[in-house]
C-alpha cells in the first residue's frame, strides 16, 4: 500500500512538472513573438507625419476629397540599394474629383488636353513637389494617387526632396 502511494506521488509530481514546463514554454514563446513584433514595427518620422497632416489640410480645404497615410518601410522603384524609405501617400477619395483627374490625364496622354486641364494636373503635381522639398532626407517620397480598383493605384504625382519621379505636365503659355 505504501508502494502504491509512492507510485501515485511520483506520477503526480511528474505530471505537475511536465505541465509546468509546458506552460513555461508557452508563455516564453508568446512573449518572444510579441517582443520580436515590437522590435520590427517601424514608426514614421514626426516630420513626415506633420507633412501628411499639412497635405491633408491642403487637399481638404473645400471638403473631404483625400486622405493621407505614412508608410514607414517601403521598398519600391525609388529605394536605393533595396533599402526601405518612408512614403507619404495622398489618396484622392472623392469620386467626382477622380473622374475629373482621369479625364484630364486621358486628354493629356492623347494630346487633346486644354490648357485648363494641363494646369489642373500641373498644380496638383506642384503641390506634391513643393511639400517634398520639406522631407528630412532624399530617400523619402510623397505620392498623389487614386485607387483604380482594389489592387491598382494610379499615380498622378510623385516626388522626393531632390527630384520629381512622375513627369510633370508642361503647360504652354
Amino acid at each position: 500500500m505504501q508502494e502504491e502511494v509512492s507510485v501515485k506521488k511520483f506520477i503526480l509530481i511528474c505530471a505537475t512538472g511536465l505541465l509546468g514546463i509546458g506552460l513555461a514554454g508557452c508563455s516564453n514563446s508568446s512573449n518572444q513573438s510579441s517582443d520580436s513584433s515590437a522590435k520590427t514595427e517601424s514608426v514614421a518620422s514626426k516630420n513626415n507625419v506633420k507633412l501628411a497632416k499639412d497635405l491633408e489640410k491642403q487637399f481638404n480645404k473645400d471638403g473631404k476629397v483625400a486622405t493621407t497615410k505614412v508608410e514607414p518601410e517601403v521598398v519600391d522603384d525609388q529605394s536605393k540599394d533595396n533599402k526601405p524609405h518612408e512614403e507619404i501617400k495622398v489618396i484622392i477619395t472623392d469620386k467626382a474629383l477622380i473622374k475629373t483627374i482621369t479625364a484630364d490625364e486621358d486628354a493629356i496622354r492623347n494630346d487633346t488636353a486644354t490648357d485648363d486641364q494641363k494646369m489642373y494636373i500641373a498644380t496638383l503635381q506642384e503641390m506634391i513637389s513643393k511639400e517634398a522639398k520639406k522631407l528630412d532626407n532624399t530617400k523619402d517620397t510623397i505620392s498623389l494617387i487614386y485607387k483604380m480598383d482594389d489592387q491598382n493605384n494610379y499615380q498622378i504625382a510623385g516626388s522626393s526632396k531632390t527630384h520629381d519621379f512622375v513627369k510633370l505636365v508642361e503647360v504652354g503659355v
